[in-house]
Formats: C-alpha cells, structure tokens, sequence
C-alpha cells in the first residue's frame, strides 16, 4: 500500500510539474524579477536592430508567446504577432536570454504558466543602404561636407556592414569622376586574433576571441573596437570619439551574448549599468573623480532592493582589476560610500579595503599574498614620464628629426599616437589615432618608442595597471615639434 501511495503522489508531482497553466488558472501570475519595467530596459539594451529592417523605418512590436518555467527561464517560444523574419530572430534571441522570471504559483507551488510578451522595434528609415550589396553610403560635396542633395555628390564613403550595421570590411573614400567612382584611399578593415578574460557570474574565463577595427577617415575621427568570440557572439563593443580620447560608450558582454555592462561617459563623469547573469539589473553608478561615487540603485540576485532611496548594503557585480573579477561591497548612505568598503575573489579572499567619510576617500589598503600596500585615490592614476614633464619634452625636442622629405615638402601637421603603458613601463599597442602622412608618422612613432621603458606605469588600488595614453606631435617647418599629451 505505501508503494501504491508513493508512485501516485510521484505521478500527481509529475503532472503538475507538466501542466502549463494560464494565468487566470494561478493565484499568482509570472512577472519578471524587479517588474516589468526592469525587463524592458534589460531588453532595450540588449536589441540589435536588424540594418535591413531598420533601414526602412521600424515602428512594430514581435509579440512571443512562450512558458516561464519554475527555475525563472522562458522556453518554448513561438512568434504570435510578427514584424519581419530579421525581427523576429531577434526578439525571440533576446527575450531567450533573460532568466528571471517569478514563476507563476498554484496551491503554493511554483507552477509552468504560458503568457505573451512584446519586443518593440523603432528606428527612422536610414538612407543610402544598399541590401543586395550590405553597403551603408555616404555622400559629400566638393568640400567634402556631408550633403543629402544628389546634384551635389562630388565624394562618397563606402562601408560595409553586417546585417547589424557593424563595420564588415574595409572602408573606401571616393570621388565622383568621369568613369564613376574612384577610390581615393582605403581605410583597411584590420583583425586580430586574441585571447580574452569574459566576466561569469562567479569569476572570468579566457577565450579565443577576434578584435575587430576600422577607421573611417585619417584626420582622428570617431572610429569602433569590436571584439568577437570564433562563433561571431559578441563580446564587447567600444565607441571613441577619435584623438586618442576616452571612449565615449563601452559595452562588455557575457558568453552567451548577453550585456553585462553598458558604460557611457559624459565629459568626466562616466555612467554605468551593470547586470547580472541572468538578466536581472545588479547596478546603476555614475563616478567623477571631481564628484565623487553616487550609486543610484543596486538589486540583489534574487530582485530585492539591497540599496533603495539612496541608503542599503551595496553587493556590486565583478569588475576587473589587474586580471582579477573583484566583487566589491559596503554601506550606501545618502547615494554615497559610507564606513568600510572591500573587494573581495568569488571565494571571498580579501583583495583590498577602503574607508569613506559621506563618500570622500580616506585610505585604502590592497591585500594579496601576504602583502599589505597602501593607496591615497579610489581612482586609477595615469602612467608617467619618470622624470619631470619639462625633461620629457626636451627628450622629443633632442631625438625627433623632421623628415627630409616632408620638410622639402613644406609638410605640416599632426600626429597622435597611442600606445599601452605596461606594468613595467614599457610600451605595447601602439595606434595612429590621427595621421599627417606616412612619413611623419612613421617619425613620431619612432620617437616615441625610444621611451619605451623610460615611464612609470598607471597605478589603481595600489597596484601597477596597464593604462592606454595618447601623445599628439606636431609637426611644423617653422617650430619643428609641438607636443601634448593626455592619458584614458
């Protein structure tokens, strides 16, 4: 008799672990972690618009019919309400990311329900895009000034895209002439081959992974980094407004896919969302080093509030230091630090700790291997000549020859170089942020690599750092060299 009673309440477990219910069949339907307000913004910033959609205006919403199952995924997902097949690929794409649903209950169990969610896609036409040849164009005059009037085209940008409008290859500068259009210059589509550490909920793993960059003018315009794993999945997209400068948005993403962080900086002070691996939103935070740290909003893993109206405990996502995923966490009081703060591995070994003061810096202290090292700035600090800057400009002034060939030329201009700064104050990494002609390149780069060895490296929570830096030269027949520098 107990056999009998145990495989019929197994069997009674079974059924209604199998049965998908509708909502009106619950006493609690499913919702998305957080609200829905959470999931739309999780989907806004993973949606990638489709360029041979978007192209010509989007204004419609994929409707998904799926099952939010109890373990908080959506599966089994069908299209119920179409835009296009691109969309379509797309919204089940995302929404199949997100794994956060508050499953629906009955009888006070967590139960299989099926509901129906909307992906909106909105974008204005974009003009000039040729699908058959996946070619965006654009059109200037004869001063080479962007133009919409075809009886103005007198040059023309050709640059190839995926079916994401991302650069594909490389980027061709023409000129209308008598036999059609002529390249002018090419700006090469350039891959490299590397590995890269990937952010996981517990710590970072090493894949192979291809970096991706082209350029689409010589005078230090703005120009895209994508780095993809070997399958095509993203895994992080830079954007930089060109001169070597800081990047102006950074996105970085989990294995799968799926966003981890989206940064964006506005003039100094940079903005940050980060989430966690299951979609959930972790962290909002704007930081200035003029300012200070304000932490807008933290959610725990389960979708509970750890800081809400400014106050809570704050247990922020991994973020990289040195190679290592550093969990940081500590009291938010009015937005701010307040009291200890640490950092700590994913098996909560201690790497550093500070002290704040309504948000202010006090002290801060790194911890590993037994070592103790004490640092006076949350922020990093940019790498440096080892002697005084008047002594680096008299090392370029001593070292820099003018091209004899540009200088018979009378050719001027500037050049802006960015190189890594390693730990050991060596370079690596060198790029041509903007160019004045091969010669005067190849010149400033020279130079600039006889210092390599001779700075000190960028320091962060006490530790040396790889840091990018930027050194613009001018060049003048008159002056010879003018020179600036500045560092992201």
């Amino acid at each position: 008799m107990r056999t009998i009673i145990l495989l019929l309440t197994l069997f009674n477990m079974s059924v209604f672990a199998q049965t998908v219910y509708q909502s009106q069949e619950v006493e609690q339907s499913a919702n998305p972690t957080g609200g829905t307000m959470l999931l739309n913004q999780f989907i806004t910033a993973n949606l990638r618009l489709p360029i041979e959609a978007a192209a010509k205006g989007l204004n419609g919403g994929v409707y998904v019919k799926g099952i939010v199952e109890p373990d908080g995924r959506f599966t089994s997902m069908e299209v119920v309400k179409s835009v296009d097949s691109l969309c379509n690929r797309e919204a089940l794409r995302v929404l199949g990311l997100y794994r956060s649903w508050q499953p629906a209950r009955k009888d006070g169990k967590p139960v299989r329900q099926e509901i129906t969610y909307p992906v909106f896609f909105r974008s204005p036409p974009i003009p000039n895009y040729d699908p058959g040849e996946n070619v965006l164009y654009e059109y200037f005059d004869k001063d080479q000034v962007l133009t919409g009037e075809e009886s103005e085209y007198a040059y023309r940008r050709v640059i190839p895209v995926d079916e994401y409008g991302m650069i594909r290859a490389d980027v061709h500068f023409q000129q209308s002439r008598r036999k059609g259009w002529q390249d002018v210059v090419t700006f090469p589509y350039e891959k490299l081959e590397m590995w890269v550490k990937v952010h996981g909920a517990s710590g970072a793993d090493s894949v192979r992974a291809i970096r991706a960059t082209t350029r689409t003018d010589n005078s230090g315009g703005p120009w895209e980094e994508v780095v993809r794993q070997k399958d095509g999945k993203l895994l992080s997209l830079t954007a930089y407004p060109g001169m070597g400068k800081a990047p102006y948005l950074h996105k970085e993403y989990y294995l799968n896919g799926m966003l981890r962080k989206y940064e964006t900086q506005v003039d100094s002070t940079l903005n940050t969302t980060i989430w966690h691996d299951t979609g959930l939103m972790n962290s909002v935070i704007e930081t200035n080093p003029a300012t200070g740290t304000v932490i807008h909003e933290v959610w725990g893993s389960d979708g509970l509030p750890l800081v809400a109206e400014g106050d809570g405990w704050a247990k922020l996502s991994g973020s990289s230091l040195n190679g290592l995923v550093v969990f940081e966490q500590g009291k938010v009081n009015g937005n701010r630090k307040q009291g200890r703060w640490v950092g700590q591995l994913a098996d909560s070994t201690l790497v550093y700790e500070e002290f704040y003061e309504n948000g202010k810096f006090i002290n801060g202290k790194t911890v590993l291997s037994g070592k103790e090292t004490a640092y006076e700035s949350e922020y990093p600090i940019a790498p440096r000549y080892q002697e005084v800057l008047q002594e680096m400009y008299r090392f370029l002034a001593k070292n820099i020859r003018y091209p004899v060939e540009a200088s018979r030329n009378n050719t001027t201009g500037k050049v802006a170089i960015s190189y890594v700064v390693n730990e050991d104050g060596t370079f690596s990494d060198y790029r041509i942020e903007q160019s004045a002609g091969k010669s005067l390149n190849d010149e400033a780069l020279r130079v600039i690599k006889l210092m390599s060895g001779k700075w000190l490296p960028g320091m962060h929570k006490g530790m040396a750092i790889k840091q990018r830096f930027t050194m613009p030269i001018g060049f003048n027949t008159e002056s010879t060299v003018s020179v600036r520098t500045f560092s992201r």
